[in-house]
C-alpha cells in the first residue's frame, strides 16, 4: 500500500461512534501469532499458508469449543497443544472445516497439560485467501469468570442455563449485568454464588428462575442492576450469572461494576477502576 511505513514506526487507530458502545479491537501484523481472547470473536484474514493463533488455558479445562465462520473462501482450522498445528499434527478431533454459517468443534482437553493451546487457520483446498471469524470458548468444572467491562460471547441450548461468575470487592456499590441475544431468546438470573439459582437442588428452568434474587425475562436485551442496598447483596464474594435459553440462543454478556470510596479532607485516596 502507498501509505504503509517502512522500518520501525507507530500506527494510530481511532474508533468513532455516534453513541456509546462496547467494542473489541485487535491489531496484528501478518506472520505474527495472535492471542485469542476467550469469548471474543476475532475477524481475520489468511492469504497464504496459515494464520496462527494462541489461547491461554488454565488447569481444569475439560474442552475447547472453537467456532469458525467463513466470510469468504473455505478456510480450515486445526487445534494443537504445540505451536503450528496442521493437517499432519493436531489434537484428536482437532480439525474444523468452515462453512458460511457457524461451524463448531469440541476438542477434549482432559489429557492436555500445556498452558497454551494453538490454532492454525489455513487456506482451503482451493488455495484462495479467506476472511473468517474465529471464536474460542473453554469449558471447565467451574463457570467462566466474567471481567468488569469486558464482553463475553457464548451460546445456550433451549431450556438450558449457561453459568458464569464474577467477583465483587469491598468497594462495589452497584453491579449491572446485560445480556444481548444475537439470535434466539434469553432470560437473565443473578445470585450470590451457591445461594440462589446455582445452588444445590436448584434444578433448571422455572425452578431456578424463582430462586434468583435478581432476574429479568423480557424480549430482546435483558439487564439487571443490583445495588448494595438490595436484599441479598454481598461484599467481597462471587456472584453467579445464569443465562437461560428460551429457545436456544447466541448471546453476549457484559458485567459493569461501580465502586464507591469515602474521601477524607487532606488524605490521599488510592482507587482502582
Amino acid at each position: 500500500d502507498a501509505n504503509v511505513c517502512s522500518g520501525a514506526c507507530r500506527y494510530t487507530i481511532a474508533v468513532h461512534a455516534a453513541s456509546a458502545t462496547n467494542f473489541s479491537l485487535t491489531a496484528y501484523a501478518h506472520g505474527d501469532v495472535v492471542t485469542l481472547q476467550e469469548g471474543i470473536p476475532l475477524t481475520a484474514v489468511v492469504r497464504t499458508d496459515c494464520a496462527r493463533f494462541a489461547l491461554h488455558s488454565t488447569p481444569g479445562q475439560s474442552s475447547l469449543l472453537l467456532s469458525l465462520t467463513a466470510l469468504s473462501g473455505a478456510p480450515v482450522a486445526f487445534v494443537g497443544d504445540e505451536p503450528r498445528p496442521g493437517a499432519a499434527k493436531h489434537l484428536p478431533g482437532g480439525r474444523l472445516d468452515s462453512s458460511p454459517v457457524d461451524s463448531e468443534l469440541s476438542v477434549d482437553l482432559t489429557s492436555v497439560t500445556s498452558e497454551h493451546l494453538f490454532v492454525s487457520v489455513c487456506v482451503g483446498v482451493d488455495g484462495m485467501s479467506s476472511r473468517f471469524v474465529l471464536l474460542a470458548r473453554l469449558h471447565a468444572s467451574t463457570p467462566a469468570l466474567l471481567l468488569d467491562g469486558r464482553p463475553f460471547t457464548s451460546r445456550v441450548a433451549d431450556g438450558g442455563i449457561a453459568q458464569f461468575r464474577f467477583a465483587v470487592g469491598p468497594h462495589a456499590e452497584r453491579a449491572q449485568v446485560t445480556v444481548s441475544p444475537r439470535s434466539g431468546g434469553v432470560a437473565l438470573l443473578l445470585s450470590p454464588r451457591g445461594a440462589g439459582h446455582d445452588g444445590a437442588g436448584s434444578g433448571s428452568g422455572a425452578a431456578a428462575f424463582d430462586l434468583a434474587p435478581w432476574r429479568s425475562d423480557v424480549p430482546g436485551v435483558n439487564t439487571i442492576l443490583a445495588r448494595a442496598s438490595d436484599p441479598g447483596w454481598c461484599r467481597e464474594c462471587e456472584y453467579a450469572v445464569g443465562i437461560m435459553g428460551q429457545p436456544a440462543a447466541n448471546f453476549t454478556v457484559l458485567v459493569t461494576l461501580e465502586r464507591g470510596y469515602t474521601l477524607r479532607d487532606g488524605e490521599p485516596q488510592t482507587a482502582q477502576l
